[in-house]
């Protein structure tokens, strides 16, 4: 019970309570107040918070943006930006640790590093935002994220079919102060990248260090957004790269590394020959050894030579068959005679008296230079020559290491598993036996042998091939060389290294298969020590082993022998070697070094002395060229034929300058936010949808049939043998282990019995296997039978009968049903019977398919109606079996329930059926939420209006056109062949070719019953469609072709979020006189990115695709009018691209303005102002309707040549710039680019920092050089 309380002095207090109350009011308005106060301050600083984050993240991404672009420009180039906030404090330069980079070639490595400044900001909540290197980051409690992603590119380009991983990251180094906030400078302070590059061993004087990039290590160290730079290298070099790529991510204490493949991996010209050295036929590095010629067939030389250059041997038979020992030489025995001139740090010794008759026959027949004695017979003339006694002979070098580096790299990385090897066991890595084929490529090996009776080919046709053996090689059967490349197999063994046995061979083809002799094709190398043996014949029923190629084991010991009867067609180099009655035949072709024997400072042997050497193959054809005061400079020229360039440098890079193909549409979308839908499934009932009657009519369970006849037999008999009496058949005997029946075969044994008087006789069949107690007397007959197998043809299907009783009713709940396409057999079944599917949907798959389709709707926001019509006047039917309802469970179940009324019978009242679905979806325009209603048709048929006459036709048209004018939109389900529809007819109801997109339907073509549901499927996706405006940048693909080889961009050309400016360099692909021209294509947009609106005011996006289809358009030189080449002189063409789409995004749309964009100083008023090897190409691409010219605009530079720098052409030779690249380090510019770029940021006046009075403008530097345009930033080259 309530009661008031008194006071205990017994005082009424009760007129207290009012002031009371009004305090405690006051006191609860006054804290609520300051909770919302406090709570609105914290709400508020969160949003201001939020607020300058993002504010911070857009700055430094424009910041980005606008430092990329001053990166390209030369030094001393100036630039702003904008720093505001909220103080001077909000923003500063900060050193935040280092990035190195780390060049690993075949053997070394370099290294270098770049300082990392960056830009910071720093939150009120204790965060920071920066810019490092290109990228964004961000950094809270919650840890780093990546905004805008580093500069750094790792693609995998096409160069001539050939996949290259690419690596590009120009890294921008910031510092300096900001000491204020708002509008800073930025200027060009110089950059590093010619000492980066000599430091990576890419240009100047350390090229030769690493001659081929095979990986790369990025190390950043110190960072504060380690944890960025970590997902970012796992992203980029991981996630996103090709599955062949295997790069790996490694955290360390502050340090966050990749590694990554550089380049094509091995590829043969990493692996080359070319420093061998060849000073004669055969030479001989040990002093302690002896040259032993033993004579062989007196008609014929033991060593002479011949010129593969010139022609096969003996065609091109020469006496230049050269011996060079630092020991001795003996020709012993009969008739052994050397062709050639003898160099012989040792004795020249002849034994056995008849090498020469002091006449017409010499045991040397050249001359002689030796440093210890000669001993020849003082009563004839043992060589004809002069004979010196003076020989030095150089040191060669072995070439054991060259050899392990090879086996060790190729052990990791070959192509033994390449799709199109078959010739090698991956497990074993050895050959497989038989006859195979090796083609260009480099492989592992741990033996090569060749056995007896087995062919290697080695097809150098499209390239060279290299062969790393772990142990040795050994042939036995044939090897073949073919084709025009080099075959290079370098051998790890360390004992018995070659050995090509007696009736082995090894020869060389050319592509027409004739027999060449070009020894160069094949070279054996060896380490010092080299044993190779070619094994000799014993006797007249075999021959010796014959050999084309170079063994090349240079050193002090080991030693190659020649047996009886061998013969080698090449050049030996080895500790010694031996001959026994053998044939040696040096080839002059083979590249040679000159070589001083007597001292007397002139070359006595090799490269052009005397009559010595053939083509060292290396280098381009000569090429004219004029020498100026700055190098050799040969210009570019046009070949109008071609519509190409004709270039006569080896050096040239294409720099992207821009790209202006873009093009408004509408773009149809799927969306979430789709207005609800009204939707009429109008389904065909005619007639041919199942025209069976009750009789006949089967269900599997799947399909329904007709029958047509049956039962056929799938075995096929031979008529029975003769009946004999088992003691007169050759194929049975008597007795319980009789022979059983054949595999094939049926026996029938007949016995009689007789009990008293009485006889009767029984028959037994034997299939195959079995066997049976036979009598002489009993009867036996036999018949061989066979397996039939048939197809299921069209239209039909086959039931399978194990008892051939005709009840197909009866098997088929347990046969299997076989369609068409599929096969029977005499091992699945012994009968079949024939049934026929008829109808074109017999067993109502558009049911099922109507199913899928309400599946597919939203149940929350659309309604769904199914109409079913047949018949023919005047009992044409269109009946609403389910009415419009959201309840889509409900409308499902029904079409299951009600699917035995659906009799497909009669016609195609077409216009009936029409109207009804259309009048089913107009019954609500609007839902109770205001929301219009999108109005859908879906109309199925098999065939045409059952009134076909002119009036009816039109009537179904005005009936569609209405309904498209009203906002409906028809989609119409085409079943069976084209020719049992109207296809025009039903275009015209679907409005295929309208104008409004919100109104066009579809029209979709199924032959096949069994392909309704997922057609069904695909018109629900397309009838939730809507549409937007957007601006289309297409992707696109660049490439240049130079010599018929192609080089491209290896990314999309036509993103408009690159800034900067991109270039490939063409040295390692081009040769001198080369055709240069260039592809454009364009692809269809499968799906869309966006990229946002075009303008804070404009709800159109733009985007790029997400996804491609295949090629929209392509232009190459074949258009005159598209792709263009302009030169010095040449008028500057007016394409404009100007629209207002265009307009937002560049300020430049004009080929002029993109031109002077990247270098005012190229153009001259209305002309070209190029260098002599410069040149300007426009393509131009037909993309879309939009009347805006699309075009890309591309700049080829080509470099001179400074003869003191550089190897200059001389009118002997021209630079090494074959499809291999350059050995000046130039070739590494295809794979990676790397630079530093040191940017000066200040708060100062731009105007004091560089002097320039013109802010921004490019600059000069001292010597009043351009320094446009910058091309150093871009790719780091030896003449960078």
């Amino acid at each position: 019970m309530y009661q008031t309380r008194h006071s205990s002095d017994g005082t009424d207090n009760r007129a207290a309570s009012a002031l009371v109350g009004l305090v405690l009011l006051f006191g609860l308005v006054i804290a609520g107040a300051g909770i919302i106060f406090w709570a609105g301050m914290d709400a508020q600083q969160s949003v201001q918070s939020t607020a300058e984050v993002d504010t911070a993240e857009t700055s430094l991404q424009e910041v980005s943006s606008t430092l990329s672009t001053l990166s390209f420009k030369g030094d001393d180039s100036v630039t702003e930006f904008d720093l505001s906030g909220k103080d001077s404090s909000d923003a500063s330069i900060e050193n935040d640790g280092e990035v190195q980079f780390t060049v690993h070639g075949l053997e070394d490595s370099c290294s270098a590093d770049v300082d990392l400044g960056s830009i910071v900001y720093e939150t009120d909540d204790g965060g920071t935002v920066a810019y490092q290197a290109g990228g964004v980051f961000k950094q809270t409690e919650s840890g780093t994220t990546i905004v805008q992603s580093p500069s750094l590119q790792y693609r995998t380009r096409n160069l001539d079919g050939r996949e290259l991983n690419t690596l590009q990251f120009p890294v921008t180094n910031v510092s300096g102060d900001v000491d204020s906030s708002g509008t800073v400078t930025a200027e060009t302070a110089g950059g590093g990248d010619d000492a980066l590059a000599t430091e990576l061993c890419l240009a100047g004087e350390n090229t030769d260090q690493i001659q081929w990039v095979q990986s790369i290590t990025i190390t950043v160290e110190g960072s504060d957004y380690q944890a960025g730079w970590k997902r970012y290298f796992e992203r980029e070099f991981v996630d996103e790269s090709p599955d062949h790529v295997s790069a790996t991510v490694v955290e360390s204490g502050d340090e966050v590394s990749v590694t990554a493949p550089l380049g094509a991996g091995v590829i043969p010209e990493q692996f080359p020959v070319d420093d061998a050295t060849i000073y004669g036929g055969m030479m001989m590095g040990s002093s302690s050894g002896t040259i032993d010629v033993q004579a062989g067939n007196p008609s014929q030389a033991d060593v002479d030579s011949y010129d593969s250059t010139d022609g096969p041997y003996p065609v091109s038979k020469g006496k230049h068959g050269h011996v060079l020992t630092r020991g001795n030489v003996e020709i012993t025995a009969n008739s052994g005679t050397i062709e050639g001139t003898v160099v012989a740090e040792g004795d020249v010794e002849f034994s056995g008296g008849a090498c020469g008759n002091g006449d017409d026959e010499y045991c040397i027949d050249g001359d002689v230079y030796h440093d210890g004695t000669i001993d020849e017979s003082p009563s004839k003339t043992l060589v004809n020559g002069t004979k010196t006694n003076s020989a030095t002979l150089p040191d060669l070098d072995p070439m054991d290491d060259r050899i392990e580096l090879t086996i060790d790299v190729t052990e990791d990385d070959n192509h033994n598993d390449r799709d199109d090897v078959t010739a090698i066991d991956a497990d074993s890595e050895t050959l497989h036996a038989g006859d195979v084929t090796l083609s260009d490529g480099v492989y592992h090996l741990q033996e090569l042998t060749v056995a007896d009776g087995d062919t290697l080919t080695l097809d150098a046709s499209s390239g060279d091939v290299v062969i790393a053996v772990e142990d040795g090689v050994t042939i036995e059967g044939d090897v073949e060389v073919e084709g025009d490349g080099q075959v290079r197999t370098f051998v790890g063994a360390d004992s018995d290294h070659v050995t090509v046995g007696e009736d082995a061979s090894v020869t060389v083809r050319d592509a027409d298969g004739d027999r060449t002799h070009r020894s160069n094709a094949f070279w054996l190398v060896c380490k010092a020590g080299c044993q190779a043996t070619f094994e000799g014949s014993p006797g007249a029923s075999s021959d010796g082993a014959e050999f084309t190629g170079v063994v090349y084991g240079p050193g002090g010991t080991g030693n190659v022998e020649l047996q009886t009867d061998s013969e080698v067609y090449g050049a030996l180099v080895a500790g010694t070697v031996t001959f026994d009655q053998a044939y040696f035949h040096l080839d002059q072709g083979l590249p040679s070094t000159a070589v001083d024997v007597d001292g007397d400072g002139d070359p006595d042997l090799g490269g052009d002395a005397g009559d010595e050497g053939g083509d060292d193959g290396d280098g381009p054809d000569e090429f004219e060229c004029s020498e100026t005061d700055d190098g050799y400079d040969c210009s570019v020229t046009y070949d109008e034929d071609e519509n190409a360039l004709v270039v006569n440098q080896s050096q040239a890079e294409v720099t992207l300058l821009g790209s202006r193909i873009a093009e408004p549409k509408l773009e149809r979308i799927e969306t979430d936010v789709r207005n609800p839908m009204n939707i009429s499934l109008v389904i065909d009932d005619s007639g041919s949808m199942n025209h069976l009657t009750n009789y006949g009519k089967y269900n599997d369970g799947e399909k329904t049939y007709e029958h047509v006849s049956g039962a056929h037999s799938l075995w096929s008999y031979s008529s029975w043998s003769p009946e004999k009496s088992v003691s007169a058949a050759s194929y049975a005997s008597a007795g319980e282990d009789g022979p059983a029946a054949g595999s094939n075969e049926q026996w029938e044994v007949t016995t009689e019995s007789c009990i008293g008087g009485f006889c009767w006789s029984s028959t037994e069949t034997l299939n195959p296997g079995e066997t049976a107690e036979l009598e002489p007397s009993d009867t036996v007959q036999k018949r061989t039978f066979g397996e039939e197998t048939t197809t299921v043809p069209e239209g039909y299907a086959y039931v399978g009968d194990d008892d051939g009783d005709g009840d197909i009713e009866g098997d088929i709940p347990a046969s299997r049903v076989y369609y068409p396409g599929e096969t029977i057999s005499g091992t699945d079944h012994d009968y079949y019977h024939e049934i026929r599917i008829d109808g074109n949907d017999p067993s109502f798959e558009r049911l099922d398919a109507a199913q899928q389709f309400v599946g597919a709707m939203n149940d929350t926001k659309d309604r769904l109606s199914v109409v079913r019509f047949w018949g023919v006047e005047p009992n044409e039917q269109a009946q609403t079996k389910i009415s419009q309802s959201s309840d889509f469970g409900a409308v499902n179940g029904t079409l299951d329930t009600d699917a035995a009324t659906w009799e497909s019978s009669s016609g195609t009242p077409m216009l009936k059926a029409l109207n009804a679905g259309i009048s089913d979806v107009e019954t609500d325009k609007t839902r109770d939420d205001g929301k219009n209603v999108t109005e859908t048709v879906v109309l199925l048929t098999d065939g045409r209006p059952s009134d076909d006459s002119a009036a009816n036709l039109q009537a179904i048209r005005d009936a569609a056109s209405a309904a498209h004018e009203n906002g409906i939109r028809i989609y119409v389900v085409a079943l069976g062949d084209e020719g049992d529809y109207n296809k025009a007819l039903l275009e015209d109801i679907a409005n295929v070719d309208g104008e409004n997109p919100d109104r066009v339907g579809k029209v979709y073509e199924v032959d096949n019953a069994d392909d309704l549901s997922e057609t069904f499927q695909r018109a629900a996706n397309d009838s939730q469609e809507s549409t937007r405006n957007v601006i289309e940048y297409k992707n696109t693909t660049t490439s240049v072709n130079v010599g018929g080889s192609d080089v491209d961009f290896g990314s999309n050309t036509n993103d408009p979020t690159d800034t900067g400016y991109t270039s490939i360099p063409l040295d390692s692909a081009l040769d001198p006189g080369d055709l240069v021209h260039f592809a454009v294509s364009t692809r269809t947009c499968a799906d869309y990115e966006n990229l946002g609106a075009v303008n804070d005011t404009s709800d159109v996006q733009e985007t790029r695709c997400a996804g491609t289809n295949g090629t929209a358009n392509q232009t190459t030189h074949d258009s005159e009018t598209q792709h263009k080449i302009y030169t010095n002189g040449d008028d500057v063409p007016e394409l404009d691209a100007s629209a207002w789409y265009v307009e937002e995004r560049y300020d430049e749309t004009t080929v002029e303005e993109i031109v002077e964009a990247y270098d005012p100083s190229i153009t001259n008023g209305d002309t070209f102002s190029l260098p002599e090897n410069d040149a300007i190409v426009v393509v131009e691409v037909d993309d879309g309707d939009s009347g805006t010219p699309d075009f890309m605009v591309l700049y080829f530079d080509a470099s001179t040549y400074d003869p003191d720098e550089d190897d200059a052409p001389d009118g002997d030779e021209a630079p090494d710039d074959d499809d291999t690249g350059s050995t000046d380090g130039t070739r590494n510019g295809y794979v990676i680019d790397v630079g530093s770029k040191d940017v000066n940021v200040s708060s100062s006046d731009p105007r004091v920092l560089s002097g320039n009075p013109s802010l921004g403008s490019p600059t000069s530097s001292s010597d009043d050089s351009p320094s446009w345009p910058p091309r150093s930033t871009q790719y780091v080259n030896a003449r960078d």
